[in-house]
């Protein structure tokens, strides 16, 4: 009897320490399991995105009698513009938290999507070609950097190479150099 007494307590006493186990072990294995599905997730994004910034051009026109500045756009400021196809298998969401970086190599600085600039110069603005409403694969965005009210007042010169810098919000970047 007293070993069917103690074989019974010492069953009790292994389910109790299986539960426990379990208990304490479970949730990190279930938290760990959801790091992994949401990391894969990220990556898979990552995979599907690129972009690539195929032509920036200035409103510099060095034939342009004295002035060398044609306003193209009549918006009274000098802008850069810069042409961005979505050249990935998946579309770019929230293009307006997109980054761009604008300036001469070593000296650049982050433009603010005209969204968040306040009408303060130097801010971006984009805009879909072919009338799209949604950044998709093989559309092209244009981007227009506003940068200040004129060409002599812009602090840009000439014989300078500037580089355009575009990050989705996912962190995929491309780069283009220009100089007028």
């Amino acid at each position: 009897m007293d070993k069917a007494i103690i074989t019974v307590l010492l069953i009790i006493s292994g389910v109790v320490c299986v539960a426990f186990m379990f208990n304490a072990i479970y949730p990190a294995i279930n938290r760990g399991s959801d790091a992994v599905v949401s990391m894969a997730a990220v990556v898979d994004d990552r995979i599907k995105s690129r972009v690539e910034i195929v032509h920036a051009v200035s409103e510099y026109d060095p034939n342009n009698g004295p002035s060398f500045w044609n306003d193209t756009n009549s918006n009274s400021s000098f802008d850069i513009f810069a042409w961005a196809k979505n050249v990935g298998s998946s579309r770019i969401l929230g293009v307006e938290r997109c980054d761009i970086f604008f300036g001469k190599e070593g000296d650049f600085v982050r433009i603010p999507h005209e969204d968040y600039a306040s009408g303060v110069k130097p801010y971006w603005q984009d805009s879909l070609e072919d009338s799209a409403d949604e950044w998709s694969p093989n559309k092209t965005m244009k981007v227009t950097i506003v940068h200040s009210g004129s060409y002599g007042g812009s602090g840009l010169s000439t014989d300078t190479t500037y580089r355009v810098k575009l990050i989705i919000p996912n962190g995929i970047t491309d780069e283009i150099y220009l100089s007028w």
